[in-house]
């Protein structure tokens, strides 16, 4: 019998292997469609990354969890003008909603073409795209706002209300750009529920109350 691999299925398999990784993650639980096919970001001008659950910023989560930031913060190296680093498409899709941020720019909320049930949310951005347009995956979106020295992406799923890390849908090619700057797998940049369940945090509305014990960043090399 001659089996017959279809290209897009053997990507996503390596992408989960890549990306499911060691580290105190539950694969099952943290695992999710792999999406996306271009950075957001420019990568070299970043000098440190949040793990996703992680204590920085401010309460971010939904999917059954509270107090804890289940989103990435991209933080630029210190020479860096944050005003001027370009984002992107991270996928082929929709921009849906374009909101106004409290500390300067705006949030888009982007639908992936090809898992419509999910949203990409970039924020403080200075966009140049608009409301219900379409865009390209690694289509500039617009420069990163002043209104806060760091950017930050989440990912959703609307079904659940879940959110995922942005490394747990992000395709080889994409991922191996991580590799370079010393990121290990996918679950080196997470937390997992239980590890942040046993290190809770304490809040007060969005606001973080306490930091835990738990490392908040990774610092690219």
């Amino acid at each position: 019998m001659k089996i017959v691999f279809k290209a897009g299925i053997f990507l996503r398999l390596i992408g989960l292997l890549l990306l499911s990784g060691a580290g105190g993650c539950s694969a099952q639980k943290e695992t999710a469609p792999v999406f996306v096919v271009s950075d957001f970001i420019e990568l070299d001008k970043i000098a440190e990354i949040s793990l996703f659950r992680s204590s920085e910023g401010h309460d971010y989560s939904g999917g059954g969890e509270t107090c804890r930031s289940m989103k990435h913060y991209f933080k630029p190296k210190p020479l860096v003008d944050p005003a001027a680093i370009k984002l992107f498409s991270p996928v082929d899709g929709i921009v849906e909603e374009i909101v106004a941020e409290r500390v300067g720019g705006r949030q888009l909320r982007i639908r992936p073409e090809s898992y419509p049930g999910f949203r990409v949310m970039i924020f403080h951005v200075n966009p140049r795209v608009k409301r219900g347009g379409k865009v390209s995956a690694g289509e500039e979106l617009g420069l990163k706002n002043i209104g806060s020295s760091m950017s930050d992406i989440a990912v959703q799923n609307l079904a659940t209300g879940e959110y995922v890390s942005y490394f747990s849908v992000m395709s080889p090619a994409v991922f191996a750009k991580y590799v370079e700057r010393g990121i290990s797998s996918g679950a080196e940049m997470m937390i997992s529920r239980e590890s942040r369940d046993s290190d809770a945090l304490s809040c007060d509305g969005e606001i973080f109350l306490s930091r835990g014990k738990l490392k908040a960043w990774k610092v690219l090399k």
